[in-house]
């Protein structure tokens, strides 16, 4: 088996029942205070004080929504209809706070199958949080959230491949009834 360093890393592996993750303790501690700046942010719109751009410019809430929850619709009106009636479904921080006690518990363990999604949807979100407005050049802690993010849908992949054996699996929608 090869060996790990003692820190900065993070594998995600398929395992029976969800997703089999080991990751150096300051991994864990810097993903469980970005589940909490996250948490802050969506529950109290707390946001750290960062200047981005040319003129920097602080970072407002309004920025990082936009950035998280880009419009669903390209008429401005209709896009900002379905944020009114979306806004607490994607404010909803409970797939952070599952994320971040599993993270408090120790820094190797099984993220079980129906908490692989809170773990790729916190991630994607909290990069949003550490990214600049329209950065050109996101710093380290955004790449790694983006690494995380990209281990874990990797690990999902290969259980995907491994329980039908062909890459190109479709998942087929729930039959009406």
């Amino acid at each position: 088996m090869t060996e790990l360093p003692d820190h900065d890393f993070f594998a995600a592996l398929p395992t029976n029942g969800g997703i089999a993750v080991r990751m150096a303790d300051n991994v864990a501690t810097v993903l469980a205070h970005r589940a909490d700046r996250l948490i802050a942010f969506l529950d109290r719109g707390e946001l750290e004080k960062r200047r981005s751009g040319l003129f920097g410019r602080v970072t407002t809430e309004s920025d990082v929504l936009r950035r998280m929850f880009p419009d669903a619709y390209r008429d401005p009106s209709e896009a900002e209809a379905f944020r009114a009636r979306h806004e607490n479904a994607l404010r909803d921080s409970a797939a952070a706070h599952r994320v971040r006690d599993r993270l408090r518990s120790g820094s190797t363990f099984v993220v079980p199958e129906p908490e692989v999604d809170d773990w790729i949807v916190t991630c994607s979100l909290a990069r949003h949080l550490v990214a600049g407005r329209r950065s050109r050049r996101p710093g380290m802690e955004f790449w790694w959230m983006n690494y995380v993010c990209d281990a874990l849908v990797d690990a999902v992949l290969r259980r995907e491949f491994m329980q039908t054996g062909d890459w190109e699996f479709r998942r087929r929608a729930p039959e009406p009834g």
